[in-house]
């Protein structure tokens, strides 16, 4: 979904501007700082383009405006003329460029990337100078006002003086945004007047001769249009607040709804301010908020309300870099004894392959900021990496997504994530997700864990218990539940799907498993090779009496799990007409080989023959011994279960420990040094 500029609504007119030449017209350029060669300083046509600018907030006169871009070595600065406009001559070949407005003593009150429009007229507001940040831009709009002698914020044209800001302690500010950014106050000097600006409760208020008080939320930003952004990406999550007193639940919630997912995030940011009337002083809730159309930043609660902090960018939930710093700053300023993580947004599931990073291992928090086409989202691994690292303990880690509650995600975030509990859907969510009033409304300071992993299921069900037509699911699991099942599995798992598997003469069996193309009630749904796990073994438990030492397995996968239900290890909410169990595995059809293909890129329908010898793709492997070598691997989406060769399945993978350890140390070192994941031994017959 391409993000579009922000546009405001209309409120007040743009001054016409002329079209001038040779930086005359819009203002005196400030020649000090032009450069000095010819493509800067004399206007051809062949070479310069005219830009007409204004700046506004209202009408800004005597602002210094500085037009650059590094990668060509230009830098233009010139002053706003009595009407607040400019004009400069700029390079015909740039397309963007980052523009700072001044105060004639060398204040900077904001700067941004923004792309020069076809007709070169820029319009530059506070909400520009904010990077797109309308909270923000209120603040800067009112530092602007205060520079113009207009505490009152009521004038329509204003004229920027040199006027000294200091921060609380008296030292003097340079950068009023990066300042604003800080969470500084900012105190400015009018005469019998001393008014201070604090952006963290967006007021501004005055004392001297005379009194004033301004509540900078309520402050209008309204303009024609305003100059494209290009807004900066944003991975380092700061709040600028001192750390709270440690409570007894920190609930975060990482909110990825930069793509069609936005209208639901605002309904369910909605849901959880109204939880907090009846959530306890000692639980605290922190939002990480990527949108499309609204400022992305983060949400906290304070007295009973939900506070809000822009960042003043673009959040990118599907860079892990992004997670790291938010769980760091959950932990550092919103300090608890228990945290619950929640990973809002679309999911996909866990296709992932070390041979393919990161094209094929995507599965949650997708962030289209860039288009559908640019678009990013967390792996498996990487998620895990980074709570593995976090220094953290999650009582539960939540995903509010679709498609998530499988055991390739599951298991591995119980066991190497720090989790006690994990809450997900085995099929596709309802675009509403999880009711967050409801189950808000039910956590006290003596919950536990557990009981906050199955109240989030209840609720769901409560939620979703009369849908009719479809299917949903929504299970949670324990660490000593899951590993028992996963226990179940692997035990002769090698015998069944290596030894029997050739010899298996009829597939019918694996047809006849509940998996989301015959039971997710979603007729457009692709056949993404995702299976019901226990309906794995119930299938395979059913297809031949005579093999005998196969259905053993399967009964006792199947008699594990009811165990683990029956235990309260393993907790599932089914809604619709089929036996689901909440858990999937990827196994896909055999007649699915060509939209399994859609998934896996160019060469993945060889799996249909199912012969390790029809396919075979190339990566680095290290040797126990230290050696590196180039060597051949079987086509690994074949079938899943199958453990004699490489594939990217929990079971093959996850649920041995040595092959982890290494796993975690390869991933690091592609990640830290830009190389190649290889592929670690013990997954592969040498």
């Amino acid at each position: 979904m391409m993000r579009k500029a922000l546009l405001l609504a209309t409120a007040v007119a743009l001054t016409t501007l002329a079209s001038c030449g040779g930086g005359g017209g819009g203002g005196s350029a400030d020649t000090s700082s032009n450069l000095t060669s010819p493509s800067t300083t004399e206007s051809t046509e062949s070479t310069n383009r005219t830009v007409n600018g204004v700046v506004e907030a209202s009408i800004v006169a005597n602002a210094k405006v500085c037009l650059s871009n590094s990668e060509l070595g230009f830098n233009y600065c010139t002053t706003t003329n009595e009407n607040g406009e400019f004009t400069a001559q700029i390079p015909v070949e740039l397309n963007q460029v980052n523009v700072s407005v001044e105060t004639a003593s060398g204040v900077k009150i904001g700067e941004a990337t923004v792309v020069i429009p076809e007709d070169g007229n820029l319009v530059i507001t506070p909400t520009v100078l904010a990077d797109g940040s309308q909270t923000l831009g209120k603040v800067l709009k009112a530092v602007i006002h205060l520079f113009g002698g207009d505490p009152e914020l009521a004038k329509n044209q204003i004229t920027l003086s040199d006027l000294e800001v200091v921060d609380e302690n008296g030292q003097p500010i340079s950068n009023i945004e990066e300042a604003v950014k800080q969470g500084k106050k900012l105190k400015v000097s009018l005469g019998n007047l001393t008014c201070t600006i604090n952006p963290l409760s967006f007021s501004l208020s005055c004392e001297g001769n005379s009194s004033l008080s301004v509540d900078l939320s309520g402050v209008e930003l309204n303009y024609e249009e305003e100059s494209q952004i290009v807004k900066p990406e944003i991975t380092k999550v700061e709040v600028p607040v001192a750390p709270s007193t440690t409570k007894k639940w920190t609930i975060a919630v990482y909110m990825g709804a930069d793509n069609d997912l936005e209208p639901f995030a605002d309904a369910d940011v909605e849901e959880i301010k109204q939880a907090l009337s009846t959530l306890p002083e000692n639980i605290e809730v922190v939002i990480l908020y990527d949108g499309s159309t609204k400022e992305d930043g983060i949400y906290y609660s304070e007295d009973g309300r939900l506070k809000f902090w822009p960042v003043g960018g673009e959040f990118s939930t599907g860079n892990p870099e992004t997670l790291r710093s938010f769980l760091k700053t959950v932990k550092e300023k919103f300090p608890a004894e228990n945290y619950a993580l929640i990973f809002w947004g679309h999911g996909d599931g866990w296709r992932s392959s070390p041979l393919h990073i990161p094209a094929d291992s995507r599965f949650v928090a997708f962030d289209y900021d860039g288009g559908i086409d640019a678009q990013t989202a967390l792996a498996t691994w990487e998620l895990v990496k980074e709570l593995k690292n976090s220094g953290m303990h999650f009582g539960v880690v939540g995903f509010d997504a679709c498609l998530m509650g499988m055991a390739e995600v599951i298991y591995p975030v119980l066991k190497y994530g720090n989790a006690d509990w994990v809450v997900a859907s085995e099929l596709p969510e309802p675009g509403r997700g999880w009711n967050y009033a409801d189950w808000l409304s039910h956590i006290n300071d003596t919950t536990t864990a557990e009981e906050m992993a199955k109240t989030i299921v209840d609720s769901f069900k409560e939620t979703y218990g009369s849908t009719t037509g479809m299917d949903f699911t929504l299970g949670a699991f324990s660490k000593t539940g899951m590993e028992n099942l996963i226990k179940a599995v692997n035990t002769g798992i090698e015998w069944v799907f290596d030894q029997y598997y050739y010899k298996l003469e009829n597939w019918s069996w694996r047809a006849n498993a509940l998996d989301l193309k015959t039971g997710a009630g979603e007729k457009d749904l692709p056949a993404l090779g995702y299976a019901d796990m226990i309906g794995i073994a119930k299938a395979l438990a059913n297809a031949d009496n005579q093999l005998r030492k196969a259905v053993d397995w399967a009964n006792n996968v199947i008699n594990t799990y009811n165990q683990e239900v029956e235990a309260g290890n393993i907790y599932v909410a089914v809604i619709g007409s089929h036996d689901w169990s909440g858990i999937s595995a990827l196994f896909p059809r055999e007649e699915d080989a060509t939209n399994n293909a859609l998934y896996y890129g160019n060469g993945y329908d060889y799996f249909a023959s199912c012969n390790p010898e029809t396919f075979v793709e190339q990566a680095t492997v290290t040797y126990s011994d230290g050696h590196e070598e180039l060597t051949d691997f079987p086509n690994n989406f074949c079938n899943p279960f199958r453990t004699t060769y490489y594939w990217d399945d929990s079971y093959g993978v996850y649920t041995r420990d040595s092959d982890w350890t290494d796993l975690v140390a390869v991933y690091s070192s592609a990640v830290d040094n830009s190389q190649e994941p290889v592929v670690i031994v013990g997954t592969v017959s040498q």
